[in-house]
Order: structure tokens, then sequence, then C-alpha cells
């Protein structure tokens, strides 16, 4: 299985779900992309998946993710990932060296998670 229908038109190609918005720190995220052609029909590819950079601002530090293709849907990929640390974050989805975002990277804020204490007691 190679690539399906037309080539990928970023202007018909969306990146949507949950994952793009706020989140707390450590709690996993997903979002979605569906690529699609000029006509807007799904297309993809089962041997290239997109580049995706989800990095912390001013540090650009990189966040582990993983990239899951749905065969059965075509052109749709889930994206996880967990930002462990608070912090202003920049995504950026590429497809064979073109930038999905049409508007730049995608901005998201991490908010700090609780804390939770263990307290100790000891008896004499």
């Amino acid at each position: 299985m190679g690539c399906f229908s037309g080539a990928v038109d970023r202007n018909k190609s969306s990146i949507f779900g949950i994952g793009l918005h706020d989140s707390i720190a450590g709690n996993t995220s997903i979002f979605y992309i569906q690529l699609r052609d000029y006509k807007g029909y799904p297309t993809g590819s089962t041997r290239y998946s997109p580049q995706i950079s989800i990095a912390r601002f001013p540090n650009y530090d990189e966040v582990n993710k993983s990239v899951i293709y749905y065969p059965e849907k075509i052109g749709l990929y889930q994206v996880t990932y967990t930002a462990v640390i608070s912090g202003t974050y920049f995504i950026t989805c590429t497809w064979k060296g073109i930038t999905l975002n049409r508007d730049g990277a995608i901005q998201k804020t991490v908010h700090a998670g609780c804390l939770i204490f263990i307290y100790r007691f000891s008896f004499l």
C-alpha cells in the first residue's frame, strides 16, 4: 500500500483535537492530522508519516511523541504526547517538507499540575 488519491494540499488538510489546547503538565494530549488532496479527498501514505515538532519556548526542548496511522481511515494520523514541564509550547506539523500549519506554529500553554505531598509520621 503506497499513496492514496492525489498529492497533499495543506489548504485542504486539517489539524484538530483537544491536544492543541491548553493542558496540564503530565497529562497525555492527543490531536489528529487529516491529510487531503486539492479536491478535498482524503490522501496519505502507509510508508510515510507527518513530521511533528512539539517544542517548549524559550529552550525549544522537544517533547517525545508518537504518531499512529489509521489505514482504514485514509490520511488520518493520531499524535499522542505528554508535556511534563509547564510553559508555552509550539506545535509544527509537516508532510514531506511542506508545513501543514497554515498560520505558522500552533501555540499551546501547558499549566503546572497538582503537587501531591506524602507525609511520613513516626511514632516513638
